[in-house]
């Protein structure tokens, strides 16, 4: 990996990663980097903690899948491709609030009314 940086924060996350098989993965990793750094100050209001964020692996033709949630947090998968085409990524703000979306089922495991209204925040 490349240099330092990074506050104290990041440790909120074991480890973030991007799909290699990209030559753009840096564009990638950047925005998952970004995605992140964001939703730090929910999860130490809230206490949460995630082991692995990853760039979800979308095969061609997948639709309407975002993200998952292993484990209440083991694992977090964010979506950050429309298709298999370089540079063609989702808006920041579709993989900024899919990482919400999943972190809230660190808490809620299902899509119950408290994990909505607990989304809503």
């Amino acid at each position: 990996g490349g240099g330092g940086g990074g506050g104290g924060d990041m440790a909120l996350f074991g480890s973030i990663s991007v799909r290699e098989e990209f030559a753009d993965k840096a564009a990638a990793r950047e925005l998952l980097v970004r995605v992140c750094n964001a939703v730090v100050p929910v999860m130490n209001k809230r206490k949460l903690r995630v082991g692995r964020v990853i760039e979800m692996h979308v095969p061609e033709g997948t639709r309407g899948v975002y993200g998952y949630n292993s484990n209440r947090g083991e694992k977090v998968a964010v979506r950050l491709r429309v298709t298999t085409r370089p540079g063609h990524f989702v808006p920041y703000d579709t993989a900024l609030h899919t990482m919400l979306h999943e972190l809230c089922h660190n808490v809620h495991g299902n899509h119950s009314h408290r994990f909505y209204t607990m989304l809503g925040e």
